[in-house]
């Protein structure tokens, strides 16, 4: 022992008590503990630096997992924002066919049953554009929770579509589903792979029910 109690007391005499702040962390100690005892003698050795470091301990574990709570929600956030953006480019092509259907069956309506005046027919186009406009925003609703309800488990082991729509092409026997893929184009059933949409249920087919 470097200091003991009697040379910590001698030297506290000289310096009329005056508070002196002891540090010791060797091993084996250089301070005896009972310096402790001695008037305006304040030590701290390695004992104190482990009741420190256990202390704090305590501490940082409730901040790790703090933390890991924080990197679990913004990691979850970020992937299902990752796969929303995914799902844009079948936003715009379901928009885009819809578009289409709307047109194609608006000009089959005005040959079929016309003619009508111009105001007339920027009537009709102001409605199927306005019919257009809510079901894709629907659409792309649908389309953009899907991740969440898939990572929930909604629909995560079921993907295929149990409500046919009825298609004016399709004979006896055949598939009534429509689906579409991201180009935007129409498919049959049996082409329905993939990234193809049921414009349904919004759901990714595995197969359709309806060949079982």
């Amino acid at each position: 022992t470097v200091l003991c109690r009697d040379e910590a007391e001698r030297i506290a005499k000289e310096r009329k008590n005056r508070p002196m702040c002891l540090v010791d962390i060797a091993v084996p100690r250089d301070i005896d503990p009972a310096v402790r005892q001695v008037e305006g003698m304040f030590l701290f050795d390695i004992d104190d630096l482990e009741q420190a470091v256990r202390h704090n301990a305590v501490g940082r574990e409730a901040a790790a997992a703090e933390a890991e709570k924080i990197i679990v929600v913004e990691a979850n956030g970020f992937r299902r924002k990752l796969m929303a953006e995914r799902v844009v480019p079948t936003i715009v092509a379901l928009r885009g066919r819809l578009d289409d259907i709307c047109r194609q069956e608006l000009e089959y309506f005005c040959e079929e049953f016309g003619p009508f005046s111009k105001d007339q027919e920027q009537m009709f186009e102001a409605v199927t554009s306005r019919i257009t406009k809510r079901i894709a925003g629907s659409l792309a609703r649908e389309l953009k929770e899907l991740p969440e309800r898939v990572e929930g488990g909604a629909g995560a082991d079921d993907r295929s579509c149990t409500a046919p729509i009825p298609s004016r092409n399709a004979g006896n026997g055949a598939c009534r589903h429509q689906f579409i893929d991201a180009a935007g184009e129409a498919l049959t059933c049996g082409e329905a792979e993939g990234s193809a949409i049921c414009v349904h249920r919004l759901q990714i087919p595995r197969r359709c029910p309806l060949q079982e």
